[in-house]
C-alpha cells in the first residue's frame, strides 16, 4: 500500500505516520497551510519527516476558513474543550481530507492517513467517528482509485495514542500540540492540557 499522512505536527498525526511507515511500502507526509498563526507546529512536522526520511509536501490553501483562535481572529481559552469552542476551526477537516484525497488519487496513493481520536470528538464534530465514516465512502466513490480515508486511533483516548506512540518509538519529543506559537508549550490550553494529562497518565 502507499499512503499519504496527514502530518500536522503534533502527537496524534505523529504517531499515525510512524504505524504507517511499519506497515506500508511507502509512505509520504503532507501538511497544510490554512492561515495558522504561528509555524511552530509546521516545523515540527518537518523535523518528523526528516526523522523517517520520507517526502514532505506543504500545501498552501490560505486563509479560506471561518472565525477561529487558531487563524487568529477569536481568543485561544485556557480550557479544554468538551464541546466545539474558539479553537474549532469550521471545515477544516472536510477541507484538508478532500483535498488530501485528490492529491492521493492524482499521484497514486491508496490511502490518506490522519490522527482523529476520541479526546478530540467532544470538541470537534469533522473528528468524530460519523463524519469520518461518512466521509470515508464520499472518497472512496470519488475518487478513480478508490482511495480509502483511515483514522487508526478514532476510538483511542489521548493517552492511548500516546502509549502506542511510545511502543511505535515514534519521535514524540519533536512533536508540538500547544495552540500558542513560542519556545515553550504554555501549559494552558486545551492541546497542553491533554497532552501533560495523557503523558502523565500514560
Amino acid at each position: 500500500m502507499r499512503s499519504l499522512v496527514l502530518l500536522s505536527g503534533g502527537i496524534d498525526s505523529t504517531v499515525v505516520l510512524a504505524d504507517a511507515v511499519i506497515r506500508n511500502e511507502e509512505v509520504r507526509a503532507i501538511t497544510f497551510l490554512y492561515g495558522q498563526t504561528h509555524a511552530r507546529e509546521v516545523q515540527a512536522a518537518e523535523q518528523i519527516a526528516a526523522h523517517y526520511g520520507i517526502k514532505h509536501q506543504i500545501v498552501e490553501l490560505g486563509t479560506i476558513f471561518g472565525p477561529s483562535a487558531l487563524t487568529g481572529t477569536l481568543d485561544i481559552p485556557d480550557s479544554h474543550a468538551d464541546a466545539p469552542d474558539a479553537t474549532e476551526v469550521p471545515g477544516r477537516n472536510l477541507v484538508l481530507l478532500s483535498t488530501a484525497a485528490a492529491i492521493a488519487d492524482g499521484q497514486g496513493f491508496n490511502v490518506v492517513c490522519f490522527g482523529a481520536n476520541a479526546a478530540d470528538a467532544a470538541g470537534y464534530p469533522d473528528c468524530r467517528p460519523h463524519f469520518v465514516e461518512g466521509l470515508r465512502d464520499v472518497i472512496m466513490a470519488g475518487t478513480k482509485n478508490h482511495v480509502t480515508l483511515h483514522a487508526p486511533l478514532l476510538y483511542r483516548s489521548k493517552t492511548e495514542v500516546v502509549r502506542i506512540g511510545r511502543t511505535l518509538n515514534a519521535p514524540l519529543h519533536l512533536t508540538w500540540s500547544c495552540y500558542r506559537g513560542g519556545e515553550e508549550p504554555c501549559h494552558r490550553c486545551g492541546a497542553c492540557i491533554s497532552r501533560d494529562e495523557a503523558e502523565r497518565l500514560a
